[in-house]
């Protein structure tokens, strides 16, 4: 019990210097350009996602939820290799951070699609949305809006390059292609994880993630008490070794990748801190 909570200091520590470093970066960029371009506005927040998910780790093991916390952590998997791989070049950085943000848009306008639809899927998805008042009028005009809003984003320059490799990935019949497959991009999670020098934490940690979050583990709910089978409580450490010990590395990685893409190495000298704190 004694190593757990150290280690859940340490990685509260890691938190909290995540958000210090962010703060710093931040209001460095701010103080570089009137308005932080869009991709370097990207990565500020692929960044900040990481720390939610540490975050998010971190109170759940806090409260021994360790099932939760491992689907948790194969969220945290996808968003610091998403992370790396947009920062991982810095000839290809502006069009991946774009990428990335464009499938979003893509993701927001086929959702007011769905909402906007007179067929079976969006008459009910509707009705489920308005369970209080059963106003659909309100949700169909704020999907409207949204839909416009997002269909003019997707329409700018930046983005025509990116809408073309899109476009083309759509001809030959993937509808929904991975954003970082676009310009010759990794084809699925493996091969990203792979390009980014991280396969051995994939091949180890997906697959051991991927079992809780697709609920094919229940039966991991059962214990052996003296010879019989009982059911262990909903909130108990098992063994969160695993789970201690991979957020506070992603979370350090991505700290010193962070700080060197953004050339703040001189200001923030992260060796010494996690030498002294870690």
């Amino acid at each position: 019990m004694k190593k757990i909570e150290e280690s859940l200091d340490k990685l509260g520590l890691v938190i909290q210097k995540h958000e210090e470093v962010f703060d710093i970066i931040i209001e460095d960029q701010k103080s570089k350009h009137k308005i932080i371009p869009d991709e370097t506005f990207i990565t500020l927040m692929m960044f900040r996602k990481i720390a939610e998910r540490l975050d998010a780790i971190f109170v759940l093991l806090e409260n021994k939820s360790e099932n939760a916390a491992r689907s948790i952590s194969r969220n945290l998997i996808e968003n610091f290799l998403y992370f790396i791989y947009v920062i991982d070049s810095r000839d290809r950085y502006k069009t991946r951070a774009l990428s990335y943000y464009f499938s979003n848009l893509k993701d927001q306008i086929n959702l007011s699609y769905l909402l906007l639809s007179k067929g079976q899927k969006g008459r009910k998805i509707r009705d489920y949305l308005n369970t209080e008042n059963g106003d659909n009028e309100i949700l169909i005009n704020k999907a409207k809006r949204a839909k416009e809003h997002y269909q003019n984003c997707i329409n700018s320059d930046k983005y025509i390059n990116i809408k073309v490799e899109w476009n083309r990935f759509n001809k030959n019949g993937i509808k929904y292609p991975n954003w970082y497959s676009l310009s010759n991009g990794p084809k699925n999670l493996r091969e990203l994880a792979g390009r980014c020098g991280y396969e051995v934490e994939y091949e180890l940690l997906y697959g051991i993630y991927s079992r809780q979050v697709h609920s094919a583990n229940v039966m991991d709910q059962f214990e052996n008490v003296n010879g019989l089978a009982g059911i262990r409580n909903l909130r108990m450490y098992v063994n969160p070794t695993l789970e201690l010990i991979f957020p506070l590395r992603l979370g350090i990685e991505s700290l010193k990748r962070f700080i060197e893409f953004f050339e703040m190495d001189d200001e923030i000298n992260i060796e010494q801190w996690e030498k002294n704190y870690i």
